[in-house]
């Protein structure tokens, strides 16, 4: 794995020289796809290796980053309450002309997440567990 993985910190001008970069410790590390671009919604790879009777057990998690995780949920909960709060406003207007304006933010908001997590994230994630199957097995 060494001899495919970039450390995290290597700033090198050739950055294409590895398939992965991230961390390897010595009963585990951590890697993601190496792109010439920055991606904060990139996969990444935690493997931990246990030695086991019949050779050595690899714990496979791909998933996102921290981060990323946390600023996600907090963008979800507040499209949810602004939709909660739109909905409200909506069904307790009195007037003959209901105002669209908030519908369409909504759903840009919606579409936004969605392309985020559908197209740039789960795309990284596919590859990246195709990868590491293969390099596991």
């Amino acid at each position: 794995m060494k001899s495919i993985t970039l450390h995290a910190c290597d700033q090198r001008k050739n950055i294409r020289a590895a398939e992965f970069r991230g961390y390897i410790w010595q009963k585990s590390f951590m890697v993601w796809k190496n792109n010439s671009y920055r991606n904060s919604f990139r996969a990444v790879a935690k493997v931990n290796l246990n030695t086991a009777v019949n050779g050595t057990e690899a714990y496979l998690s791909v998933g996102m980053s921290m981060p990323v995780f946390a600023i996600m949920c907090i963008w979800c909960v507040g499209v949810l309450f602004f939709g909660i709060e739109m909905t409200y406003y909506l069904l307790t207007d009195n007037t003959v002309v209901t105002p669209w304006a908030p519908v369409a933010i909504l759903s840009l908001f919606i579409l936004m997440a969605y392309i985020f997590l559908r197209l740039v994230f789960y795309n990284s994630f596919r590859k990246l567990r195709e990868r590491m199957l293969e390099i596991l097995s």
